[in-house]
């Protein structure tokens, strides 16, 4: 394989023309010169898509796609089916990243295989001092788990063969974990390398608006894919390997994604209903399973434990706390 492999970097843009300038200035201006930028706006109502198009005039190694609204995973997909790279990774627009994310990732990566870096959660960057190398069924129960890499699609670079060879893409019916299904789907298959560096060169910028935190304010008629993080766990069974942690792990995070559900729900004053009382059961079930395991971090065993006795009070809790 060429020392300096051709990146794909997909950046799916919708709405974000405050930001969006930072983020592809942040991209062109990488240590690692051998990629291309594909920017898939999706039906943006704003200023996006002549932003795209200004940058793409002064730098070759820019295309843009402009999609009808279909969501970000459909975006996702589009760049997956462009790309022209060996590896592809994937860069939220209303993120931006520092001069070694490419660097960070190529480095540590390897044909058939998967390498993984950390966030940054605001502007101040401190990296960790690890580098680990992970089995597929390790990095798989990282994935599932909040205290490990997580399901993110950012921060995470993929052969792009083997995504094409196994026919993996973002699933367009799912609107929370998504991202966890497919790279639980990802591991799923003949990956030859794992590695997980502490480095943090992805900087994430965390907004009320998206789907992932805006599901629990009160929208008058509730968007149906918003109730769809347990749905995105169950399929994720479809593709977990053979193993007793795996299954546990996957297990412990379908409770986690119970209660955000229920969460979502209760925001949403939708009380009744087979799901609520479904959801509710499960969570009143396995709580203490959920809160004396080794997968999650505090404040989501603290979330299970409160929701287990009141619903309405754990939305209340994570109203106050975020």
């Amino acid at each position: 394989m060429n020392k300096y492999p051709l990146i794909s970097v997909i950046v799916p843009v919708y709405n974000t023309s405050n930001a969006l300038a930072k983020c592809i200035t942040s991209i062109l201006k990488q240590s690692y010169q051998n990629f291309e930028l594909l920017l898939i706006d999706d039906g943006s109502k704003d200023d996006s898509l002549a932003i795209c198009e200004a940058y793409a005039l002064k730098d070759e190694r820019i295309r843009v796609f402009h999609q009808k609204n279909s969501g970000v995973s459909s975006s996702r997909n589009l760049g997956i089916q462009m790309a022209m790279g060996n590896y592809v990774c994937f860069v939220d627009s209303d993120d931006w990243i520092d001069e070694d994310y490419l660097e960070t990732l190529n480095k540590n990566m390897h044909p058939k295989g998967l390498s993984v870096c950390q966030i940054t959660m605001n502007d101040y960057r401190k990296d960790d001092d690890f580098l680990f190398n992970l089995t597929p069924a390790q990095a798989q129960i990282s994935v599932l788990d909040c205290n490990g890499m997580q399901g993110f699609p950012v921060c995470k670079l993929f052969d792009l063969n083997l995504i094409r060879q196994n026919h993996i893409f973002f699933d367009k019916d799912i609107a929370i974990c998504e991202d966890v299904l497919f790279c639980v789907q990802y591991l799923r298959h003949d990956i030859s390398f794992i590695s997980y560096s502490g480095k943090k060169p992805y900087h994430y910028f965390k907004s009320s608006q998206g789907a992932t935190n805006s599901r629990f304010k009160y929208h008058v008629n509730l968007d149906r894919r918003f109730l769809s993080e347990t749905d995105a766990i169950k399929k994720c069974k479809n593709f977990l390997l053979p193993s007793v942690n795996v299954h546990k792990a996957c297990k412990m995070r379908y409770i986690k994604a119970a209660v955000n559900t229920l969460r979502t729900l209760e925001a949403n004053r939708c009380q009744s209903g087979n799901l609520y009382s479904s959801l509710l059961s499960t969570i009143r079930k396995n709580c203490f399973d959920y809160a004396f395991s080794p997968y999650g971090v505090r404040s989501s065993k603290i979330s299970v434990l409160v929701s287990a006795i009141s619903p309405s009070l754990e939305l209340k809790i994570w109203r106050l706390v975020n």
